[in-house]
């Protein structure tokens, strides 16, 4: 049965899955939640566990969220799986079929062009050249290494995932 498992590492922040699982929540980094909630990543603080049990509702929640001393894991089965088996013509690059944020429209534009300029990414997002400085600096998952002229963007995240 094909799922999706997203893994973060360290352990769920303060509580326990039981805890959880009755509505506590907190966040290690407010600031990080604050940010994917401005640019569209997260809808809303503190609904997931909720959404997961009306999707799955014949399914033991528990084993479904994995929480182990260096990592945390959410594995959610596909239910649409014996119904409607994945097609060859399935997208590689799923995050150009999400709707863009800025942020998104950005991190598409750089990695077709590592070298692009902040004028053109402005151009690209309809916001001036402070804005995209602004948003690439809030969201800090872009450096731009070397000179103005013969410099170039690197998305340090994906960075980061390729090490792991």
């Amino acid at each position: 049965m094909l799922k999706l498992e997203i893994t973060a590492l360290g352990e769920i922040y303060r509580y326990s899955i039981d805890d959880i699982l009755l509505g506590v929540h907190s966040f290690r980094n407010p600031k990080l939640i604050a940010v994917l909630h401005k640019f569209e990543f997260i809808e809303n603080y503190g609904t997931g566990i909720k959404k997961i049990r009306e999707a799955y509702p014949n399914y033991d929640i528990r084993k479904l969220l994995i929480n182990h001393r260096l990592w945390f894991r959410v594995a959610l089965p596909d239910l649409n799986y014996k119904k409607a088996p994945l097609r060859d013509n399935v997208p590689q690059n799923v995050l150009q079929n999400v709707p863009q944020t800025k942020m998104v429209k950005i991190i598409l534009a750089i990695r077709k062009n590592n070298k692009i300029t902040r004028s053109e990414l402005a151009k690209i997002i309809d916001k001036s050249f402070k804005t995209v400085a602004r948003i690439i600096k809030e969201f800090n998952c872009i450096s731009f290494n070397g000179s103005s002229k013969a410099g170039y963007w690197e998305i340090i995240e994906e960075k980061k995932m390729n090490k792991l």
